[in-house]
C-alpha cells in the first residue's frame, strides 16, 4: 500500500469518526506513520487503517497480536467494497509476518465476521454514585506519582498477565495515557512496596462532576480497599465515578452493597491469523495434561485450513499437524474458544463447533480461565 499523506489522512479519520484533528494526530504520532495502511486510486485517498503492534495476555503468557484501529473509508467511496479490499491486504500482510492474532473494536460486527473475526472479549464502562461509597480508612499509603511508564509499567506488568485479554502495553499505548488532559496518578502502597495505582481524570458537565478512572491496578486486598477509601474521599467534589472493567468486576464484591451499574458494554473481536502460533504462545493451566484434536476451516488462509493436534502439559501447548480432527470448527469459532469468551458447550449450542462429549470436556479443561476483558480502547 502507498505511503499516506498525513494531512489527508488526519482529515479522513476526523471526518469518519467525528473527532477533533488533534485526537487523531495524537493517535498517529503514538503508533507511528509507518503503521498506517492506506488504499489509494490514482493518487486519491480512498481508505486507511492503523496497525497497532502489541502482545496480549492469555493464560499468563503473551501472544503476538496486532490491533487494527481507525478503519476509515471516504464517504463517497463507501458501499463499494473498498473496506474489504483494505482488510484483505492488511490481514494478508499480518499473516505473512507470522502474527498470531488480530484484534479490533468493530463499528459493525457483520463486516468483520466475513473476514474470520468473532466476538471474543469485553470492554465495559461501570458507573456508581460517589456518595454511595462507604467511608473506609485506607489500609496502605497512597501518594501522588508521575504519570510515566517508568513508574507505572512495573506495577502494571505484575497485574496484566493475570487478566485474559489485557495488553502487553507498548510505548504508544502509554503515550496516549500520558497525553490525556487533566489526569492524575496515585500509587497504592509505599515506594518500596507498591501494591497498585489509580490514574484518573475529573470533568464538570451540565449533569454534574465526574471522575473517570483511566487505569486501575490493585495487586493486594489492602490496595483494593484503599482505592475505594480514596475514591470515597471525593464525595464532596464528585457526583459520579466511571471506570473500565470486566462484566464480572471482582473489585465490586468487597463493597457492602452492589451499587454499581453498567453504563456501556462493548465487545472486541479476534481474528486468529496463525493457528499454530496462537495455540503454542498461549498459556494453559499448570494442572492440565490433555490432548485435543482439531479440524479448523479457514477460507482465507490455507495454512490454517487443516487438522491440528494440541498437546498441553505444564502450562504450555505443543502443536503438530494431523490427528483425528475430533473438534470441528471454523476459524471464527476458534476466536472465542481461544480467548475463553465462550465455552465449548456454548459454542456447540450456537452451532459453531462439533464434537462429542469427551472432546468437549477436554476442550473445556484446556481453555478454562477468566473472562477476557480490556481496559484499553483502540
Amino acid at each position: 500500500m502507498d505511503s499516506p499523506n498525513l494531512t489527508e489522512l488526519t482529515q479522513l479519520f476526523c471526518q469518519s469518526f467525528v473527532v477533533p484533528a488533534n485526537t487523531e494526530s495524537r493517535t498517529i504520532a503514538a503508533f507511528g506513520e509507518a503503521n498506517v495502511r492506506v488504499l489509494q486510486t490514482e493518487g486519491e485517498l480512498i481508505g486507511a487503517l492503523m496497525f497497532i503492534p502489541l502482545r496480549q495476555w492469555y493464560g499468563g503468557q503473551p501472544v503476538t497480536m496486532t490491533g487494527i484501529g481507525s478503519v476509515a473509508i471516504s464517504p463517497h467511496h463507501r458501499g463499494k467494497g473498498q473496506s474489504s479490499v483494505l482488510l484483505r491486504r492488511s490481514l494478508q500482510e499480518l499473516q505473512d509476518g507470522g502474527i498470531a492474532l488480530s484484534v479490533l473494536y468493530p463499528a459493525t460486527q457483520g463486516l468483520y465476521r466475513k473476514w474470520g473475526y468473532e466476538v471474543a472479549g469485553s470492554w465495559v464502562k461501570w458507573q456508581l454514585n460517589c456518595a454511595d461509597l462507604p467511608r473506609w480508612q485506607p489500609s496502605v499509603d497512597i501518594a501522588p506519582i508521575p504519570l510515566t511508564p517508568e513508574v507505572l509499567q512495573p506495577i502494571y506488568d505484575r497485574y496484566a498477565p493475570l487478566q485474559n485479554g489485557h495488553l502487553d502495553r507498548s510505548d504508544g499505548v502509554w503515550r496516549l495515557l500520558q497525553d490525556s488532559p487533566n489526569t492524575y496518578a496515585y500509587r497504592l502502597g509505599s515506594a518500596t512496596d507498591p501494591q497498585g495505582y489509580l490514574v484518573y481524570q475529573q470533568d464538570r458537565t451540565a449533569s454534574g462532576t465526574h471522575l473517570l478512572i483511566k487505569d486501575w491496578v490493585t495487586l493486594t486486598p489492602a490496595a483494593l480497599h484503599t482505592s475505594w477509601a480514596f475514591l470515597a474521599q471525593h464525595q464532596l467534589q464528585v457526583d459520579t465515578l466511571f471506570w473500565q472493567g470486566s462484566p464480572l468486576d471482582v473489585r465490586l464484591v468487597c463493597l457492602p452493597e452492589q451499587i454499581a451499574t453498567v453504563k456501556l458494554h462493548r465487545s472486541w473481536m479476534i481474528r486468529v491469523l496463525n493457528v499454530e502460533a496462537a495455540l503454542t504462545q498461549r498459556g494453559y493451566g499448570m494442572d492440565v495434561d490433555r490432548e485435543l484434536h482439531l479440524q479448523v476451516t479457514d477460507p482465507l488462509f490455507a495454512s490454517n485450513n487443516d487438522r491440528f493436534c494440541l498437546q498441553v502439559s505444564q502450562g504450555r501447548g505443543h502443536i503438530h499437524r494431523g490427528g483425528r480432527g475430533e473438534l470441528s470448527l471454523s476459524i471464527r469459532a476458534l476466536a472465542p474458544l481461544f480467548s475463553g469468551f465462550l465455552s465449548p458447550l456454548q459454542l456447540q449450542q450456537l452451532g459453531y463447533l462439533d464434537g462429542d462429549d469427551r472432546t468437549l470436556t477436554i476442550a473445556q479443561a484446556i481453555f478454562q480461565g477468566h473472562h477476557p476483558w480490556m481496559v484499553d480502547f483502540f
